[in-house]
């Protein structure tokens, strides 16, 4: 069997070894670390080469919206990531530093949940970040396709092709800094390690 013009792979990044294939469906998304959801017809079959070997599937993710209303794919990104949903306010998340002294907000200011004419996970992720202390605003973040805090509690977004870092402490988050730049990379084939190699 050959491999079409579109098709919905999972992969290891940053390795893109298809792990397991569907070349005739819309897009999918990990509710959880081995459940995944695929848009398809109900009766999508995988590719023979690449079958999704240690993941629950589904192959029906519009009857999951169906099935509980007021769900989104931008919602449930938010909490599976670990951010909370404001009350009163489906359109806002937060998410504490470790300090728990600082807070990350992301704001959705566009969405398209349509299962119509554009598929489902062609949504435009344009959020608004910015971090507070005691409910004040001390920074704003323009224009980041991106924003969390990592595990060294740094709060990092990416904005045009770079990767920028704050350090925080107790007193002060510190300007930022650039620690990568993607934008003059290009992809080159490399043989994926074990790791990266099975789910």
């Amino acid at each position: 069997m050959g491999y079409p013009d579109k098709w919905t792979a999972v992969s290891r990044p940053p390795y893109f070894t298809a792990l397991a294939l569907w070349s005739d469906c819309g897009g999918a998304f990990f509710s959880t670390n081995v459940q995944l959801y695929v848009h398809g017809s109900g009766v999508s079959k995988h590719h023979p080469n690449h079958p999704p070997t240690g993941l629950e599937i589904s192959m029906d993710a519009k009857k999951f919206f169906e099935q509980q209303p007021g769900w989104n794919l931008w919602r449930i990104r938010a909490e599976r990531d670990g951010w909370k949903i404001t009350p009163g306010d489906m359109a806002v998340a937060r998410k504490e530093d470790r300090l728990r002294q600082y807070v990350l907000s992301r704001r959705l200011i566009e969405r398209s949940d349509s299962f119509g004419d554009a598929p489902f996970y062609d949504l435009p992720q344009l959020d608004n970040y910015s971090v507070s202390f005691n409910e004040k605003d001390l920074l704003l973040i323009n224009n980041a396709t991106w924003a969390d805090w990592d595990q060294r509690n740094r709060l990092v977004y990416a904005i045009g092709g770079k990767l920028y870092a704050c350090e925080v402490t107790r007193r002060e988050i510190k300007p930022p800094r650039t620690i990568a730049e993607f934008n003059n990379m290009e992809p080159e084939s490399i043989a994926p390690p074990d790791w990266a190699s099975h789910w």
